[in-house]
């Protein structure tokens, strides 16, 4: 892709080296903006290529459907998981119901005892490759993802999560049973 280059353009409309389209002005003998083949075929082809690539090359362009880019920079399903219990060692397979694996995956812990500064119902996002600020070994989630389920398995420690203490930023670790796991998925 590239901006338009033809010598018609407004330079530097958009910032330095970003240039862009004038209308022109007839009364100053300033041109409009000549827009050239090269720059339209390299739009078209960027878009084309976008949409047709999307979901492993599977998807056609289709002339009227005004939806098709939208749809490919804009996830199309979500999946979010019941509450699920935090056991130790323990493992889950939730179905997503997807027709390919989601694109972007995220965990977070609902809490349902108050602990740690956080109040019932306060969500905390967790990172599941590395959830433990206290370093301790054999904590936090394992998540695999494939066109039908997602996997989670739990570190076999007592205590599988620690965060941050809400109020005083110190690394808790947390009671299993105060928490619940929820899960969202994106396609």
């Amino acid at each position: 892709m590239h901006r338009i280059d033809h010598a018609t353009k407004d330079e530097d409309l958009h910032g330095a080296g970003k240039d862009g389209f004038t209308e022109g002005d007839p009364q100053t003998a300033v041109p409009a903006t000549v827009v050239t083949e090269d720059w339209l075929n390299d739009v078209q082809e960027n878009i084309a290529r976008a949409i047709e690539d999307a979901d492993g090359g599977n998807t056609a362009l289709s002339k009227g459907n005004h939806e098709q880019l939208k749809n490919v920079i804009q996830f199309q399903q979500e999946y979010w998981s019941a509450a699920q219990t935090i056991t130790s060692a323990g493992s889950l397979t939730l179905p997503h119901g997807f027709d390919t694996a989601p694109k972007l995956v995220q965990c977070y812990l609902k809490c349902v005892t108050a602990e740690a500064g956080y109040s019932i119902d306060d969500q905390v996002i967790i990172n599941p490759a590395g959830n433990d600020p206290a370093g301790a070994a054999n904590r936090g989630v394992a998540l695999v993802i494939d066109t039908t389920d997602i996997y989670v398995r739990f570190g076999s420690d007592g205590v599988v999560f620690s965060v941050m203490h809400k109020t005083t930023g110190v690394a808790t670790s947390l009671t299993n049973a105060n928490w619940s796991l929820f899960v969202r998925a994106w396609r």
